[in-house]
């Protein structure tokens, strides 16, 4: 009889599905707890890794404006030196004490490598360093600049070797004028690279 198979085929398979029931629900149950924990993990992971990425964005921006202060401070602080050294040849000509105007900037004194002062055409006569004889620096950018007009400005060099220090650094120059306006020559401070 056709029923009777189809029948004893059911028998047989509710049977088997009685006696395997549980390990078959205890298995789907250990793939979808396996399921839940591994989208749990992904979801803890990518939640962290953008908390993560966040505070290290704020951390670089953090330290991007801290550096760009510091830079900014370090360059006025020069720039105050420069200027003082300009109005301080200016009223007092070469009787200015370069050296001690210079201790008055102990702030910078780190990564000062030399402050110098030129003449019209270009020699250097006065330094906190030793100056070679016959030192120039006529054909220096930094020089230059500043020959034909004052700008009022100071000019920020680009890096160079320094004749009296022999040490990398950029040069932050501002004219020096005569009473009549004219141009005397250049007040400078190096500042050195390793900085």
């Amino acid at each position: 009889m056709p029923g009777t198979d189809a029948m004893k085929t059911g028998l047989r398979w509710r049977e088997w599905w009685s006696q395997r029931a549980f390990e078959i629900s205890a298995l789907l149950g250990c793939v979808a707890l396996t399921v839940l924990i591994m989208l749990a993990a992904w979801w803890y992971y990518s939640a962290h890794s953008r908390v993560e990425h966040l505070a290290q964005k704020s951390q670089a921006s953090n330290m991007a404006l801290a550096l760009e202060i510091h830079a900014r401070d370090t360059l006025l602080s020069v720039d105050d030196a420069v200027r003082r050294i300009k109005q301080g040849v200016e009223r007092e000509g070469t009787a200015l004490n370069l050296r001690s105007l210079m201790e008055e900037f102990r702030d910078i004194a780190e990564y000062v490598a030399v402050a110098s002062v030129a003449d019209a055409q270009g020699r250097l006569i006065m330094s906190t360093l030793p100056v070679p004889p016959g030192t120039s620096i006529a054909d220096l950018a930094h020089f230059r600049h500043h020959v034909g007009q004052d700008s009022g400005e100071p000019f920020f060099g680009k890096p160079v070797i320094g004749r009296v220090s022999g040490k990398w650094s950029f040069h932050v120059t501002r004219r020096i004028n005569k009473p009549d306006g004219g141009f005397a020559g250049v007040a400078i401070v190096a500042v050195d690279f390793s900085y």
